[in-house]
């Protein structure tokens, strides 16, 4: 793996992304993790100076977020609009 982005959505009234970290799978190597929250929007960019080894399951970023005390109790949807791995070469 040399590349990653990734786009996930939420409601911004009821989260609010308070930390993104690389996940197992990119926390190795060396290269950039660049998050950036646009209300109800975290793209992140990671890329690596040299491949990193990808294989097996795991995680490519950790998201963290605080519960506003208005969100009703069950289930809030986080959505990965998209993914591309490699400039899109891997999927």
């Amino acid at each position: 793996l040399q590349s990653a982005q990734l786009r996930v959505t939420f409601d911004p009234t009821l989260l609010t992304l308070v930390g993104a970290s690389r996940g197992d799978i990119t926390s190795q190597g060396t290269g950039w993790f660049v998050p950036k929250i646009d209300n109800g929007t975290a793209y992140i960019d990671m890329s690596w100076i040299a491949p990193v080894s990808a294989a097996g399951q795991g995680n490519l970023a950790q998201l963290t977020f605080d519960i506003s005390r208005a969100a009703p109790s069950g289930f809030i949807p986080v959505k990965q609009e998209r993914g591309k791995l490699n400039g899109g070469t891997l999927s």
